[in-house]
């Protein structure tokens, strides 16, 4: 039986490319496209996955780089004030944020479709329920293109608070949270437009 592992473990590589490429036949043109072109014109290409995304062009790669570390090493250098600041954002929000990804839109040239929804981050460490089920609604407010008006949002059958809307270019969303004790909070996120080029977003 052990004759056959490599042969198994061989169809096993075959099928996840497989399965990968299939999933990645719309988009898989464009992001080949990209980095070529940022190849051909002498810039520096990063390519990390899975779950994180890409790196192109110079400005990027030109950002000063800090290393991880094991959590107690970041203790020793970490000034309290920043600790300080960074447990009361998160005590204040009760661990939720918010998140945004763009892609291609149907509107024309130039446009994007924005997502843009509420993320948690390890509430249960502070005694909030991971699926978000304490959170009522949430106020998204987006600006004078959007009317001038706030869109209140409740969490959609997958359990997720969030909405959809097209951009021509970036955007600050503002978002207030209410939780179900009546305790509200105000996030806030740049809908940027960096992602734009891996997506084939011509700007």
């Amino acid at each position: 039986m052990e004759d056959w592992v490599p042969l198994f473990q061989t169809l096993a590589w075959i099928a996840f490319v497989a399965v990968l490429l299939f999933l990645l036949r719309g988009s898989l043109p464009k992001i080949v496209k990209a980095i070529v072109d940022r190849i051909e014109a002498g810039d520096p290409v990063a390519l990390h996955l899975p779950g994180g995304g890409f790196e192109l062009g110079q400005r990027v790669a030109k950002l000063e780089r800090v290393e991880p570390s094991e959590p107690a090493a970041k203790e020793l250098v970490a000034q309290p004030s920043w600790t300080s600041a960074k447990k009361e954002l998160s005590a204040e929000s009760r661990g939720i944020f918010l998140a945004h990804v763009i892609g291609p839109s149907s509107q024309g040239p130039g446009w994007a479709d924005v997502y843009v929804y509420l993320v948690g981050h390890r509430r249960d460490r502070a005694g909030f329920p991971d699926d978000q089920s304490d959170v009522v609604k949430a106020e998204f407010y987006l600006g004078r293109h959007w009317g001038g008006r706030a869109f209140e949002i409740t969490r959609n059958s997958d359990g997720i608070t969030g909405l959809r809307t097209s951009a021509y270019g970036p955007v600050l969303c503002v978002c207030r949270v209410h939780f179900s004790d009546g305790h509200t909070v105000v996030l806030n996120r740049y809908l940027d437009f960096e992602m734009a080029g891996v997506i084939g977003l011509e700007r």
